[in-house]
């Protein structure tokens, strides 16, 4: 798999011709639609058989062909790329999750590439593709990272073309997004762990304050249990009413608070420049939240429940439950603990706080508001490019000609 930009363009059924610079495009193998499970909404994973063919995504499709229109055998004209031509529309699929690991919308054939002459001339270039293999079932990765190694080197001989070693080591897909240091911008598992303890803390303080109001709520109820073991409600009935009522408090906060969450997920993006999503369609998500509910409303209500239903009857009527509650030591102890991990939370936050505020406040021996950046092409596609380069180059050395600039870095094509 290779990766890089171009040029595209495109003519719609109305005859409005559509060109655009696209970025996220891929040289990819004929299997490589087999091997991984994207989605089709036309064509299928036969697509990159042959070498004039071109896979796109939704977006692609809407933006050069329009909404609604089948994109299947239009020709798409790709400048500026190692496989410069027209290329006819194979497949479509949906648009790639920005949370995967892929981040395409076009696709193209890998074999067009491989026949560029700057990879036929020159066999040093192969550590610009990525390589995905598929292992059987129960394979020793370890034995296959020293196989590898002899596989390589019987091809690629002793390099000493380079003051370099070369190694090749497998790692699991899964793996990759947690390595952002392996060519990809993902996230250390540290940080979702970090995140994760968190949550953990918040979940506990909710479920420790719902433990605390219920056994204090506890005197206020005695009459209700001494009235109901009177006439004959068993210990185990008081206990399942308890416990419902905890599942029903549970059930009625978790709905709230994903109600309000995807209310304030917009918000949140903005603020922190991402493109957060609630799994709302995973079933990993619903299994998840399943699990916090159950063990939630297990874990919140089972101590009440049994404390509630311990109350004796006679004690009830004699008034001596009041006096009973003070020995609720357990409920001291939870309140100690509440109140510790708001303590940890609040000291956690205000020292990121000063951390950052502190980073942000640092001199930084330029003033930004003065500094102008000037983006050159990135891309070419050779229609009046002597042109255009040449008027570039006459205003980036204008730019030294004012009297206000004090500097001018940067290369000039």
């Amino acid at each position: 798999m290779h990766g890089n930009g171009s040029i595209v363009s495109a003519t719609k059924a109305s005859g409005e011709k559509i060109r655009s610079q696209e970025s996220l495009i891929y040289s990819v193998d004929s299997t490589f639609l087999q091997m991984f499970s994207f989605k089709f909404i036309e064509g299928n994973a036969e697509a990159l058989t042959e070498p004039g063919s071109i896979v796109i995504t939704k977006s692609i499709a809407d933006k050069y062909f329009g909404s609604g229109v089948s994109a299947i055998g239009k020709i798409i004209n790709v400048e500026g790329w190692w496989t410069p031509g027209l290329y006819t529309v194979s497949a479509v699929l949906e648009d790639i999750p920005e949370n995967s690991h892929f981040n395409f919308k076009l696709l193209l054939p890998m074999q067009n590439l491989l026949k560029n002459e700057f990879y036929v001339n020159d066999n040093s270039r192969w550590d610009n593709f990525s390589t995905y293999i598929e292992v059987k079932e129960g394979t020793d990765v370890s034995q296959l990272n020293d196989k590898i190694q002899d596989f390589v080197k019987g091809y690629r001989g002793d390099d000493k073309s380079i003051n370099a070693n070369a190694k090749f080591e497998f790692q699991p897909l899964i793996d990759i997004h947690y390595s952002p240091d392996l060519n990809d911008p993902g996230t250390h598992r540290n940080t979702i762990y970090f995140f994760a303890i968190i949550a953990a803390f918040v979940l506990a303080i909710a479920w420790v304050n719902y433990i605390n109001l219920a056994t204090a709520r506890a005197m206020e109820r005695a009459r209700e249990v001494g009235v109901k073991k009177a006439i004959g409600v068993l210990r185990g009935q008081l206990i399942s009413q308890f416990l419902f009522e905890s599942f029903l408090i549970n059930l009625m906060s978790i709905m709230l608070s994903l109600g309000i969450a995807r209310l304030l997920l917009p918000l949140l993006n903005n603020i922190v420049g991402l493109s957060l999503k609630i799994g709302f369609n995973e079933p990993k998500f619903w299994m998840m939240s399943l699990g916090i509910f159950i063990i939630g409303s297990l874990v919140s209500g089972a101590y009440p429940a049994f404390v509630l239903s311990s109350f004796k009857t006679i004690e009830v009527i004699k008034g001596k439950v009041i006096a009973n509650a003070q020995r609720f030591s357990l409920r001291n102890g939870l309140v100690v603990f509440q109140f510790a991990c708001s303590l940890l939370l609040l000291v956690g936050t205000f020292v990121i706080y000063k951390q950052v505020m502190f980073m942000q406040s640092q001199e930084k021996n330029f003033n930004i508001s003065q500094i102008m950046i000037v983006k050159g092409p990135e891309l070419t596609d050779g229609d009046g490019l002597a042109e255009r380069m040449t008027t570039f180059k006459m205003n980036y050395f204008n730019l030294r000609q004012l009297p206000k600039w004090q500097r001018l870095f940067g290369p000039c094509y």
